[in-house]
């Protein structure tokens, strides 16, 4: 498998339309990442020689964006509008260039805005799904 630069790796925000959502890349995003984690349940019993063993039972995964706020951005506006309305947006998480991709419903469970005297203005994100995602691989 070949690397790939991480430029690729974008979150695109849905604009909520019904029967066709449509999806716009977050502007000024400078990182963005997905932080999945499993729970597993101890299978370990007198039959493994000695070796623990274990079954994965649930996930659960994060996505972070941050970058430069671009205050006309309807991406920006929409997140920041689901995080103070405790509202859901839909999301999704392209991981390269060919297009494969997590995509769900997410709640906002962080945003941030900061400012400093010698830095643009920047925005932080972290996003939890509320249901399980769904993984599309790409062209």
């Amino acid at each position: 498998m070949a690397k790939e630069k991480g430029i690729n790796v974008v979150l695109k925000v849905g604009d909520g339309a019904t029967p066709t959502e449509t999806f716009s890349t977050l502007a000024g995003q400078q990182d963005t990442s997905l932080d999945g984690s499993t729970t597993t349940s101890d299978t370990t019993d007198k039959s493994n020689n000695g070796w623990e063993t274990a079954e994965a039972v649930t996930r659960s995964g994060q996505v972070s964006a941050s970058g430069q706020c671009n205050w006309s951005d309807t991406a920006l506006s929409s997140l920041l509008a689901a995080w103070r309305t405790g509202g859901n947006i839909n999301c999704e998480l392209v991981l390269n260039a060919a297009g494969d991709k997590y995509a769900g419903a997410f709640s906002v469970t962080s945003a941030q805005i900061t400012g400093s005297v010698r830095e643009m203005t920047a925005y932080s994100f972290t996003l939890n799904p509320v249901a399980a995602l769904t993984y599309t691989a790409g062209a």
